[in-house]
């Protein structure tokens, strides 16, 4: 029987003194201690974005909902829809 693949894991922190939670992450160059934009529940119609930072890096047979895409940096263009007026009836999701 063939075990599942090793995948890289970005455990992210999304509040101060919050608890991390495993992400997936495919960039060797994210690591511990950077900003990072994670998709959360990716592939799935509740999918939104959430800001945090890495506090470590590791490899597990784990399938995680959650992807650590890019650095904080990189996408200047993102912002969450908290950051709009109150008006807007959708939940936290990645708006341009």
């Amino acid at each position: 029987m063939a075990r599942t693949p090793l995948v890289r894991i970005a455990y992210v922190q999304f509040g101060p003194g919050g608890k991390s939670y495993p992400t997936r992450c495919h960039r060797p160059d994210i690591g511990a201690g950077q900003a990072v934009t994670v998709l959360m529940r990716a592939g799935t119609p509740g999918e939104y974005w959430m800001d945090g930072f890495v506090t470590d890096i590791g490899f597990q047979r784990w399938s995680c909902s959650s992807h650590t895409l890019h650095r904080a940096d990189e996408a200047p263009g993102f912002r969450l829809v908290d950051d709009v007026p109150p008006s807007s009836s959708s939940p936290a999701q990645a708006v341009r």
